[in-house]
């Protein structure tokens, strides 16, 4: 019967140990987590407070253009499908106290390098057309068409490797907020964000 309570005690010991170790939050949650969600619905609105530290909003220049009343529906879908599409691969993880660096590979489609030839077809086109009489709608309706063409060229090529910076909050791992993770962004989008900053005439209006 001894051997049998103490047996007992030794497995209720080895669980409670497992289920310790179980619990422990892993710096790579949160970034799964958020990728996952955007992968599923990139166009939802995500609470900030449930992957990061602080409030992000260096994603909110592609969803203004993405999500643009002004912009076509099909650049909008186009884009939207483009943008689902990256794939990720968690490649390490680095542990220092209440700190994390995670590396995160991520592929998907070069929509930095999309926008920049579709940016320079319009100024090649647009004086061209307008100066042989085409209409405003006749335009608009090459520009939707350059843009489908390239997009449906576009392969998933682009393959970035980013640091994700970690800070341990109340026993729970976040992405640090604000611009501390823009690479992470910048790899999802393909480029994008580095080809609106190098052109003001996509990048966020300042808030009045």
């Amino acid at each position: 019967m001894r051997k049998i309570i103490v047996l007992l005690g030794v497995v209720s010991a080895l669980i409670l140990t497992l289920g310790g170790c179980a619990a422990k939050p892993k710096p790579t949650e949160p970034i799964d987590a958020f990728l996952t969600a955007l992968k599923a619905d990139i166009n939802s609105e995500y609470d900030d407070t449930l992957y990061f530290t602080e409030e992000v909003t260096t994603f909110d220049t592609f969803n203004q253009i993405e999500e643009n009343p002004e912009t076509p529906l099909e650049l909008q879908t186009k884009l939207t499908e483009m943008l689902k599409a990256f794939e990720y691969e968690i490649v390490s993880e680095t542990v220092d106290k209440e700190k994390a660096v995670v590396v995160v590979e991520v592929k998907t489609h070069d929509l930095g390098g999309l926008f920049t030839e579709w940016v320079t077809l319009i100024f090649t086109k647009a004086f061209e057309m307008a100066m042989s009489g085409a209409t405003e709608e006749e335009i608009e309706a090459m520009f939707i068409q350059d843009f489908l063409t390239l997009a449906e060229k576009s392969e998933m090529d682009l393959l970035k490797t980013v640091e994700v910076k970690l800070t341990l909050v109340d026993g729970k791992w976040l992405m640090d907020g604000a611009n501390a993770n823009k690479a992470l962004f910048n790899a999802v989008t393909g480029d994008f964000l580095t080809f609106a900053e190098e052109n003001p005439i996509f990048a966020e209006e300042p808030a009045e």
